[in-house]
């Protein structure tokens, strides 16, 4: 009985995961919540973030990163659309901003709103693994970081791509631990979507890719192609964002590396040098999340509240 439980187990991996689940600590955020309700619980935990960008708004002067995007928006319109590739990277902030009024007000608003889906993804990863107390130890401190409040509201480019990537993660490791092809689909296409708002998520892309058949070593060993396979469907995506701009730039903008430095200069972060620093923060954040083994007991779990503390006690250390 029980080898034929696991035989289905294997065959459904939405089964395993639901076993797994109630097996687990009671909090069970993802099952419980409907699309609205995941909106409404992005757009509360986006709140203290866009009450930052309106300060920073107010009192100017605007970001960096924020300022770039809003000019190469104004000049996407002005170029009167496909004529304007040429300073549209990164395209969806830069489209975002192009389409909606308010320039880097916007963008602050929008950085939130990113913020605020970032830290439910997060919050329901930790749900599946410890209680809601440690769940909130862990994630309170980060959130109190002030490269986090900064990323959260002057950061758009940056703070949208972890956004996908936190999204695209719990996908990937059931693709790349569990065989869950639909997994690897959909993170491999939340992938593109970061690389669209950020090429540093080039860099996740294939960290990921290359990561896969370490993550399920047995599995990858005993199927020689799998490891390519499964970079293939994490990289494809990606790649044909990469070309398909390539070939967009070639068209309308007269070089197919128009978006590179030494071309329009578009390839580019929208991330200022003092933005790096807070997505770094943040990427670490992403990371370490989905690092928490399932049931860590009360030493991990008091470990991972003592970093998540000394996590804020560094940031303030080096803000001083």
């Amino acid at each position: 009985m029980a080898s034929a439980s696991r035989v289905l187990d294997r065959i459904s991996p939405a089964r395993a995961s639901t076993r797994t689940a109630a097996a687990g600590p009671p909090a069970r955020l993802s099952g419980r919540l409907t699309t609205r309700g995941r909106w409404v619980l992005r757009l509360l935990l986006a709140l203290p973030f866009a009450a930052l960008a309106l300060r920073a708004d107010r009192r100017g002067p605007a970001s960096p990163a924020h300022t770039a995007l809003a000019l190469r928006g104004e000049l996407l319109r002005a170029g009167g659309g496909l004529g304007g590739l040429d300073s549209a990277w990164p395209p969806l902030p830069v489209a975002a901003l192009a389409l909606l009024p308010g320039g880097t007000l916007t963008a602050g608003l929008l950085c939130a709103l990113a913020a605020g889906t970032l830290f439910l993804a997060l919050a329901e990863r930790l749900l599946h693994r410890v209680r809601p107390a440690a769940a909130l130890a862990v994630l309170a401190p980060v959130a109190l970081t002030p490269a986090v409040w900064y990323a959260g509201s002057q950061d758009l480019a940056a703070t949208a791509s972890l956004a996908f990537l936190a999204l695209a993660l719990p996908g990937y490791l059931r693709f790349a631990v569990d065989g869950e092809t639909e997994g690897g689909f959909v993170a491999g296409l939340l992938l593109a979507v970061a690389l669209l708002c950020d090429p540093v998520a080039l860099g996740y892309v294939v960290a990921l890719a290359a990561a896969a058949p370490l993550l399920a070593g047995r599995r990858y060993r005993a199927s020689p192609g799998a490891g390519t396979a499964a970079a293939a469907v994490l990289v494809f995506p990606s790649a044909a964002v990469l070309l398909g701009w390539a070939y967009l730039e070639w068209r309308f903008a007269g070089s197919p590396l128009a978006a590179l430095p030494g071309g329009a200069g578009t390839l580019t972060t929208g991330s200022g040098s003092a933005g790096w620093p807070a997505a770094a923060c943040l990427l670490y954040m992403i990371v370490a999340v989905h690092a928490v083994p399932a049931h860590p007991g009360r030493w991990r779990t008091a470990l991972l509240i003592v970093a998540a503390l000394g996590q804020l006690a560094l940031a303030v250390v080096w803000s001083v």
